[in-house]
This record gives C-alpha cells, structure tokens and sequence, in this order.
C-alpha cells in the first residue's frame, strides 16, 4: 500500500522528470519578466507569479534547494501586495516541497495555510487541491481516519468543478486508505472509478498509476489469504490464490508497458518490483530475481537508493527460496549497505545545511568586524588632522589591538558555537531516538486494537472515532469472537501517553487471559479477574480502567460497565444504560460488577465512548468544556444520519469545537447499529 500511495505522491507531484532543456529555456523567460517588471502598474503580481513559475519549475524538476528559495520570494512578495491568490499557491506549492522531503508536520502547516486563504477567496479548486494533499499527509502518518476524511472533501470539491483528473486522484487516494484497512473490495471499487476516468481522459500515467495500484492490490490480497480479509463471494477480490496473482500480473504489466512508452523510469522500478512479487509468491523464484535485478539496475542508475535497497532484499529473499546461500548472503550485503547509503544520504544533506549556514555567520562576524575597525580609523584621521602622522600610527596600533580582541572574541565565540552546535546535534538525536521508540511503540499498541475486518465480520453498521492525544494512546478498543459470543470492549486507562500506552497493554493482555484461556463467559465475571489481575501486578493496585464489556449473541446483548455509562438510541429516544461506579482497580468499592442485559430492537444504535470527547475546551468564546450533555445532544441530532455517517460529523465537530486549542485527553467514541 505504501508504494501505492508514493507511486500516486510521485505523479501528483512530480508529473515530468524529463523536461531539464525546456525548463531551462521556460525560467530564463520567467526571470526576464522579473526584471523587466519594475515599476510598471501591477508589477509585484506579474513578478510574484514569474516566480511562483519558476518554484514549480524547479519542484518539477527535483531541485527542492532552488524551488524553497524562488517559492518563499514569492510568498514574500505576494504578502507584500497583498495579492491572496498569489500567496495561497506560494503555500501550496512549498507544501509539495515539503511533502516530497517527507517533512509532514511542515507540509500540513503550509496546506492548511493556503486553504484557508483558499475558503477565503472561494477558490473551490485551490480548496480541492488542498484537501487531496492533506488527505496524502495524514495516510502517510497512518492517521487513517482524517486521511479518508479530506480525501472525501476533495472529491466532493473536484465533482462540483467536474475535475475528472481531481476525482480520479481523490479515488486512488480513497483506494489507497481501504487497501490499508484490508478492506479490499472497497478499494478495488475506488480503484477501477480511477482507472475508468483516466481512460477517457486519456491519461496514460494516471492509467498506469491504477493498473499498477490494482496490481499490489492483487497481491496483497494474496498475501493476506482473501478468505479471511471481509470479502465475500459477491465481492470481485474472492478468487483463488492463482486468480489472484494472475490478475495482479495483467495488472502490473499493462503498468509496465504505459511507463516503459512514456520513458518513466522510476515508475518501472516499482512495476518491475511489483512482477517481481508475482513471481514470488508463485514460487516461480527465478523468474523473481530477473524481474528484482532489472528493478535494482535501474534504481541504482538513477540514484534511487531506497528502491535499490528495496530490489536487494527482495533477491536475497529469493536466493534463500532456492537454498543458494552464498548469493542470498552476498545480496543481503548489498541490502544492509543500501540501508547505510539512504541514511548516509539523509545525514550528508542536514551536516550541508548546517555548514553552510555556518559559514553565512562567519562571513557576517568578518563583515562586522572590519565595517567597524574602518569607521573608527576614518574617525581618528578626521579628529586629528594635524597630527595626521601620529593619528596614523596611533590608528594603526588601535586597530591592531581592537582587531586582536575582536579575533580573540571571535575564537570564543566559534568554540561556544560549535558546543552548542554538538549539544543541539546531541539532544536532537535523542529526541529522534524517544520519538522513534514511542512510533514503535504506537505500532505495536495498534497491531492490538480490533482490526477492522473482526468488526465487519461479527458488526453491523459501525464507525470508530479513535483520536489519541499524543502518539500512544491509554483509551483503546478491542474484540474477539469467542465460541457463539462476540465481545467488544471500549476502555479507558489511568493515564494518557506511554504510562497509559503500557496499561492498556496490560488490560488488553487480562481480557485475553479472561476470555480465551479461562473460558470466562458473563462480561461481569471478566471485569472480576481483570480487576483481580491488576490489584496483583500493579503497585498497591491504584492503577486501573474504567470500560465497558458487550457480548454480542444471537439473540441476547449482555454488558458490564466500570465508571462508564453507555448510551441506547431506540425510536428517537437516548437512553443511558446502567453502571457500576467503581473502577476496574482499586476503589472506594469493591463489590462484585453486575451483568446487564440491553433490550432493544432492530435499527438501534449502542454507543460505547470514554470520557475524551465530552472533556474537550474549545467553542465559540474559548475554553469551555463541551460537557456529556451537549455530547448527547449531538448524537441525538445526528440520529437520522447512517452510523458511518455519524463518525465523520463527531469527527468534523470536535476539530471545530476545539480550534487552536490543544486536546486535552484521548478520544474514543464506537457506534454500532442493532
């Protein structure tokens, strides 16, 4: 899925690798129109728009150093006149370039940015632009949820202009998120919608975009075995394991034929790479290290190290099949040093900013330095005119002693620069190396919560809004199918962050113990041994959860519930459902949780929650808390709305409730229709 979304990332934004002779002729243009637009009327626009050109011209073209340089010009010069729409393409544009660096935080501020001069203006097409590209951010950060919201935007937007190429970019970004979630029926639809506008555009590279997109689609429904991903038989992805892989080799090889007659040679890489994983699976091994090594070959010859690396595994995996161990070692050698080259790489690029901006200050030290050694040897001269020879010694001798103390300073100054320097260097890379732990850690928490193709199989209509307030999370939601039952439980841990990251490790590992390996049925009695559990493994047992526990059977929908109330929605009526106040912990009370039975019909909607969402600050005057109340007023208002629906507007409505102000807990809401 990830090469996907780069694949469709690389066509966004780099439509043309091959334009280096017309791009040069195109800038020189641009910059005479810079320089003969001085003083004429609306010069600063015609100005700020030749270098807006000559940003995208040099993005285009990969030059991301020059691109900043023009782009921020021209933001620079569009704020200056005051031109709006000049200013929202600045910050769209230095957006991509952020994107294409990987830098998503910077990428996100600038988009967000330019759409908001874009809701200003009206400009719907800017705004579509805007909201694709944020939807692109968030599915690189796995944040799945706001990426298919934006996404959604989008393509509300681009069919409101009738911009097919918009709608077929927001269907392959769309795909893209379903293909993550293993929802690979949906993504199999989004796809083909894209594949079918851009072949009555005919859009050759958005063609081989799809057709290669549907063929790692193929693939990963392979590897995942279709049987067990939510499909059913209805569905065009239910084939056989050979149909599968047969259909994911037509796919990538109509991908391979458009990119080799456009000359698109970093997307063969990814076809070739792609065929390689065909021949893989099918254990056809050879056939998959000739597909592998063109990939590599080409990689290497243009400079893409991180496909090249990639082609590397890929043949040692290969050569380890057919149990040739020297060449699978010798491959993994080139593997392991292509990971040293990309970090190499990202490295060399950072210790060249900083030199050079290194030497801008050492230059502007100098400059200063000898600015002010001459007005002083200037003033000596004027003040003592008759004793002009004196003054001149005595000039000279000042500025020798001045020149001496200033070099001396200037020595000071250098070393306390390049300690800070290494003590900066020092405590970025441990923050690097805490945020990558706890990255990790948020991968490992996540690989625990329901995945959603359990829910799909055992739920009716549904939604999760799921919005940690830091990278791990200590709310979570889990389920398992046990026997004729089916369990799903929403909870919330002492603590947020990693302390409370680590308690829901805990609880998540007790409600397996519980149910699985004890065969405990009543939800209650779960709550019991979990709440046992945690009073034996935690320090004087003073941590905890509070949470609900539903058993879903055929015919009977029990639940028991620690300090949290959930809600029934049935015939226009919201109902709070019983609770036991008292945690899954240490507590005031300690009595035995009671088992509760939820009567109620077809078409009703169970929402689980935790106290997240109601304690968020935010509206109109800043800094009120929305409180439980409005939170059921708000679900009643959405009544009439599907329940997927009403995911996406609680979503929309507490971003908006809170503004500028910063979460203040974990928000976890479920909802499931009867």
């Amino acid at each position: 899925m990830k090469k996907a979304v780069f694949l469709v990332f690389l066509f966004l934004v780099h439509y043309s690798l091959f334009t280096a002779l017309a791009q040069n002729r195109k800038i020189d243009s641009l910059l005479k129109v810079i320089n003969t637009h001085t003083s004429k009327a609306g010069a600063d626009t015609t100005r700020a728009n030749a270098l807006i050109n000559i940003c995208r011209e040099y993005e285009i073209a990969g030059n991301n150093t020059l691109a900043l340089q023009y782009g921020n010009s021209a933001l620079a010069l569009a704020q200056k006149s005051n031109y709006k729409k000049g200013e929202a393409k600045c910050l769209h544009l230095i957006g991509n370039i952020y994107l294409g660096e990987s830098d998503f935080p910077k990428a996100l501020d600038y988009y967000l940015k330019s759409l908001k001069i874009a809701e200003t203006l009206g400009d719907k097409k800017g705004m579509a632009n805007s909201y694709s590209n944020i939807g692109t951010i968030y599915t690189q950060q796995n944040d799945l949820t706001k990426a298919i919201e934006f996404y959604f935007k989008g393509l509300e937007m681009n069919k409101a202009l009738d911009y097919k190429e918009g709608m077929a970019n927001n269907y392959t970004g769309i795909g893209n998120i379903y293909s993550a979630q293993n929802n690979f029926a949906k993504a199999f639809d989004y796809y083909l919608e894209s594949l079918k506008i851009f072949e009555t555009l005919g859009n050759r590279q958005g063609m081989a975009i799809s057709y290669n997109c549907l063929g790692y689609l193929y693939t990963t429904a392979f590897e995942k075995d279709s049987a067990k991903t939510g499909l059913t038989s209805t569905d065009h992805l239910y084939l056989s394991h050979t149909a599968l892989l047969d259909s994911s080799l037509v796919s990538l090889k109509k991908a391979l034929q458009i990119d080799k007659e456009l000359g698109d040679e970093y997307y063969i890489t990814y076809c070739l790479l792609g065929i390689g994983n065909v021949f893989y699976n099918q254990a056809k091994y050879n056939d998959a290290i000739d597909y592998y090594h063109q990939s590599f070959l080409l990689a290497e010859k243009l400079g893409a190290l991180n496909e090249k690396k990639e082609a590397a595994k890929h043949i040692s995996d290969s050569y380890k099949k057919l149990k040739e161990w020297e060449k699978a070692y010798s491959w993994f050698e080139t593997y392991i040093a292509g990971k040293d080259s990309v970090f190499n790489e990202a490295k060399n690029k950072e210790i060249t900013r900083k030199e050079l901006k290194f030497e801008y200050d050492k230059k502007a030290v100098a400059d200063s330095v000898k600015t002010e050694s001459e007005t002083k040897v200037i003033s000596a001269e004027l003040k003592q005119e008759q004793t002009r020879s004196y003054a001149l010694y005595g000039g000279v001798a000042l500025l020798l002693v001045f020149g001496g103390f200033m070099f001396s300073r200037f020595r000071v100054t250098q070393k306390q620069k390049q300690k800070i320097t290494e003590q900066k260097i020092l405590v970025d890379e441990k923050q690097k190396e805490i945020t990558d732990s706890i990255t990790y850690a948020k991968r490992i928490q996540y690989s625990l919560l329901a995945p959603s193709h359990l829910l799909d199989d055992n739920l009716n209509e549904h939604f999760v809004l799921f919005l940690p307030k830091d990278i791990v999370s200590g709310d979570f939601y889990w389920a398992v199918q046990k026997d004729d039952s089916f369990y799903l439980a929403v909870c919330d841990c002492t603590g947020h962050g990693v302390p409370g990251a680590f308690m829901s490790l805990l609880n998540i590992n007790f409600l397996n113990e519980a149910i699985i390996e004890k065969n405990i049925k009543e939800p209650n009695e779960v709550f019991n041994y979990v709440r046992k559990k945690l009073i034996e493994n935690t320090e004087a047992g003073s941590d905890g959860m509070d949470a609900t526990l539903v058993r879903f059977q055929k015919d009977r929908i029990t639940y028991a519930s620690a300090n949290h109330k959930p809600l029934l929605l049935s015939g226009g009526t919201l109902t709070e459902l019983q609770s036991d106040k008292m945690p899954i912990g240490k507590g005031e009370k300690m009595l035995p949780f009671s088992l509760n039975e939820i009567n109620c019909k077809k078409g009703d909607h169970i929402y689980l929650f935790t106290d997240g969402f109601a304690d968020q600050f935010g509206g109109e005057k800043g800094g009120k808390k929305l409180t439980r109340k409005r939170f059921k007023e708000l679900i009643l208002s959405l009544q009439h709305t599907s329940i997927q629906q009403q995911g996406v507007e609680l979503n929309k409505f507490i971003t908006d409730y809170r503004k500028e102000l910063e979460q203040i807990d974990d928000i976890l809401v479920m909802g499931v229709s009867v």
